[in-house]
């Protein structure tokens, strides 16, 4: 496919918001919904911004819009035929040129797809984002994620309007492609985010604003809360050191807890990622001094904290309940209780050897 040459390519402007949809997973219903919410908040998009959305539709192929203030939203190129968007290489093919033709100061970047973590649920398939049926069922892992933005500008943001990707597992594989990673440690509605809402922070990179506005949406409709947080990523080197000593004591010789019961959760489901909430592990893992300390780490690396109501309709998410609202962290990570696959992959990570698994024997 080819650029339209009637806008491309654009002067240098302040910010450049990328939106990367993988619509073969969610639906194109709620996909398009979603460019439409963008499209009727476009006034409040900064003149010296713009959104460029990548879709992979589900029944049609991929599109690449322009949305902006001035002109709402033109197709900046159509695409003849399908493609597997989790694929590396045509994820990059289809970042690249972005910064070329839409020049900016600043960069954020928002997926919209399924997700779990780090890990997927499948187990004949580990991967941890997507998914695309153009060529099978695919999902793209992590690591190779961090591999394709490593070749693109260093972003002001990663957002996942994608369930479970807030942990910190994947904020640190991450950390050097952008200053903040925003999510969710647990399931989102499959309505996702108000991007009417959002159509302003994407744009500027406020963070905050990303976060407060997308929790604050759903009291107003069918949903009760979601739960988000946002990492700072120049901090999670310090987070990991002060989070390894603790491992390498309590996990030594592959050792596990004696009981997770009082450790939030953020799923039930044992296909799923373990997805136990980080401060409520330290919390009822550490003496209250060892906790007050690692805190002082994690509110510097995780400041931004969302919590809702702490429960959503069950009839659409495997909903947790937050036992404890004054111990949530907004991030999880990953426990290993017995040798398994999940375990082994938990090596590819950088998170393993930084965090202190690797001295653990697991």
């Amino acid at each position: 496919p080819t650029p339209d040459e009637g806008i491309s390519i654009q002067d240098s402007t302040e910010f450049t918001a990328i939106m990367y949809m993988m619509s073969e997973g969610l639906g194109d219903y709620w996909t398009e919904k979603d460019i439409q919410e963008l499209v009727s908040g476009k006034d409040l998009i900064p003149e010296n911004a713009r959104v460029v959305i990548y879709i992979d539709y589900e029944k049609s192929a991929p599109m690449i819009y322009q949305v902006d203030a001035k002109h709402g939203k033109r197709v900046w190129m159509a695409y003849e035929n399908d493609e597997d968007c989790t694929d590396s290489l045509t994820m990059l093919r289809n970042l690249q040129p972005i910064p070329t033709y839409f020049p900016a100061r600043k960069y954020g970047i928002t997926f919209s797809a399924h997700g779990s973590g780090w890990t997927f649920r499948h187990k004949a398939k580990r991967r941890a984002i997507g998914w695309d049926n153009t060529y099978g069922t695919n999902y793209m892992d992590i690591p190779t994620l961090r591999g394709v933005l490593e070749n693109l500008p260093r972003m002001e943001y990663i957002f996942f309007d994608v369930c479970f990707m807030q942990c910190v597992e994947v904020a640190y594989e991450l950390r050097n492609t952008t200053r903040w990673v925003i999510g969710s440690p647990a399931e989102i509605p499959l309505i996702g985010a108000p991007y009417d809402l959002l159509a302003r922070p994407l744009t500027e990179g406020d963070v905050e604003g990303i976060v407060r506005n997308y929790e604050g949406y759903f009291p107003k409709n069918s949903y009760p809360g979601v739960l988000l947080s946002a990492a700072r990523c120049d901090k999670l080197d310090t987070l990991a050191i002060a989070t390894s000593a603790y491992v390498k004591e309590h996990f030594a010789d592959k050792g596990t807890l004696a009981n997770t019961y009082n450790i939030q959760r953020y799923s039930d489901d044992f296909s799923c990622t373990y997805c136990y909430d980080i401060r409520s592990l330290m919390y009822n893992m550490l003496s209250e001094s060892e906790y007050l300390d690692w805190m002082e780490v994690y509110e510097m690396a995780v400041p931004i904290r969302a919590i809702g109501t702490g429960r959503w309709w069950a009839d659409y998410c495997d909903s947790p309940y937050i036992r404890d609202p004054g111990q949530y962290g907004g991030m999880s990570m990953f426990i290993p209780e017995y040798t398994s696959q999940m375990s082994q992959d938990m090596h590819r990570l950088q998170w393993y050897t930084a965090a202190g698994w690797a001295a653990t024997g697991w």
